[in-house]
């Protein structure tokens, strides 16, 4: 309304029409006077700084390192076993962890750390495997999806029953290789090429041993509890290896193939494995490889009123050459005369607690039934009982434990009847902070006729716990 009558006044001044009624020049002064400080306060602020995104700007140093620093202290005891059976034995577990992983850039990530693992109460300093990771890694989007290469010493684990992660052990498994990863969406594909890492120095003058192992994985993944791959490895070992589990053998190269199948639906879970492995690639041994499977099914009740509880229920174990107990087979060729004595063989070890928490078979000669309830809630991870009926398929065979080359039973000790034992299990696992879990514990096995011949007591037991720091 000001500007409109300044105009007319304007024009009244010069001649024109007569003015429209309007505010006085003495009104008009007094306006501009109270808009003069406004006016120079504006003038007298200072420009408004630009903002500039983040991103723009160049990492600082201490956000390109990601510190890795862990410490486990881990307790076992067990009662009642041949070692065992009038006092408890225990053992302490002590492993750190010290390193960190860098990005310096996008897509570039590089990782060295250190492992400590020394043995109570001898303390003994580390050896050579005090290098736990060391390895570059480069992701960059390619064929629709993204590609990651990673070389250098790694841990690589594809599927629990042919090469699983190996968390439990104080030594567990690395490679000293290459990997790849291609994701496009949900599909996968992984291939491995690499040698297991020595855990000891060669003999000072001879070339150092070189097992092989290579590996191909593809698959669909969408996200936990929804998995279909298949994989097939190949482990070939060039000469009998210095210092570790193949020395003074002559191990033919063996092959691993199978599947995996996880999925999940309003509550009921389920999973399905199978893998064959074979060494004897001649006739007929190569139509009998022995068989390691799982089979598992269970129901968790999304509703609030079931407070995280789940059941589940299955069977697993490893069956030696299966098809040699048909009377023949297909395509006029029948008869099994001749074929090849073949276990069921874990490539890199049973990861703890496929059997029970008490570790007492593997998938060799073995096979488990069992049935699981637990509680998932908050900060508690997992609380569950399991009850497994551990036993043999051939009860003349060697009875293996999880880990270790050697048996409770050899071949043809003990009676001739199937039955390990009953083991019942309780365990807890719980994030007491973002930094601190405590787990543990407690197996009971009431002891079958194989147990009791290899001099376990009829109530055995073992306990662990475990405090871990990460950082």
């Amino acid at each position: 309304m000001i500007l409109p009558g300044l105009l007319l006044l304007v024009a009244a001044q010069d001649g024109g029409p007569a003015p429209l009624p309007g505010p006085s020049p003495d009104e008009v002064d007094a306006v501009l006077r109270a808009l003069e400080p406004q006016s120079a306060a504006v003038a007298a602020a200072p420009a408004p700084e630009l903002e500039v995104p983040h991103a723009d700007l160049p990492p600082r140093w201490w956000e390109m390192v990601e510190p890795v620093l862990a410490l486990r202290l881990r307790p076992v005891v067990r009662l009642g076993h041949p070692t065992s059976q009038r006092r408890p034995e225990g053992a302490l577990d002590l492993r750190g962890w010290v390193g960190a992983t860098l990005h310096p850039v996008p897509g570039l990530s590089a990782r060295l750390v250190l492992a400590v693992h020394p043995s109570f109460p001898a303390l003994e300093a580390p050896g050579p495997d005090a290098l736990l990771d060391g390895w570059v890694e480069w992701a960059y989007p390619a064929l629709g999806g993204t590609v990651a290469l990673r070389a250098g010493r790694q841990e690589i684990a594809l599927t629990e029953l042919t090469w699983a992660r190996q968390d439990w052990l104080q030594r567990p498994p690395r490679f000293d290789g290459a990997t790849a990863r291609l994701t496009v969406g949900r599909a996968f594909l992984v291939a491995v090429l690499a040698a297991e890492a020595l855990w000891t120095l060669p003999v000072a003058g001879e070339p150092p041993d070189v097992n092989v192992v290579a590996a191909l994985q593809s698959g669909f993944s969408d996200g936990p509890g929804r998995l279909l791959e298949l994989h097939a490895v190949l482990r070939a070992p060039r000469v009998a290896a210095h210092g570790d589990r193949t020395e003074g053998l002559a191990t033919p190269a063996r092959l691993f193939a199978g599947g995996n199948a996880e999925w999940t639906w309003m509550g009921l879970h389920g999973r399905a494995a199978l893998d064959v492995e074979q060494e004897q690639f001649e006739r007929p041994s190569v139509f009998a490889p022995p068989v390691v499977f799982h089979a598992e099914g269970g129901y968790a009740p999304h509703f609030p009123w079931a407070f995280g509880a789940y059941a589940s229920a299955g069977a697993r174990g490893g069956l030696g050459q299966p098809m040699s107990w048909l009377p023949g087979a297909a395509g006029g060729w029948s008869g099994f005369d001749g074929v090849a004595a073949q276990d069921a063989v874990p490539l890199y070890g049973t990861v703890h607690g496929a059997y029970g928490e008490m570790d007492l078979a593997r998938s060799t000669n073995a096979y488990a039934l069992f049935a699981r309830a637990g509680l998932v809630r908050d900060r508690l991870q997992d609380l569950s009982f399991t009850l497994w009926r551990l036993a043999q398929w051939d009860a003349r065979g060697a009875w293996y434990p999880a880990a270790g080359d050697s048996p409770l039973l050899a071949p043809g000790e003990g009676r001739p009847t199937p039955l390990i034992g009953w083991e019942a299990d309780l365990s807890a696992r719980a994030q007491l902070t973002d930094h601190l879990v405590l787990s543990g514990a407690v197996g009971l096995l009431y002891a079958g006729s194989r147990a009791r011949d290899a001099q376990f007591t009829s109530f055995a037991q073992t306990a662990w716990g475990s405090l871990e720091f990460r950082l």
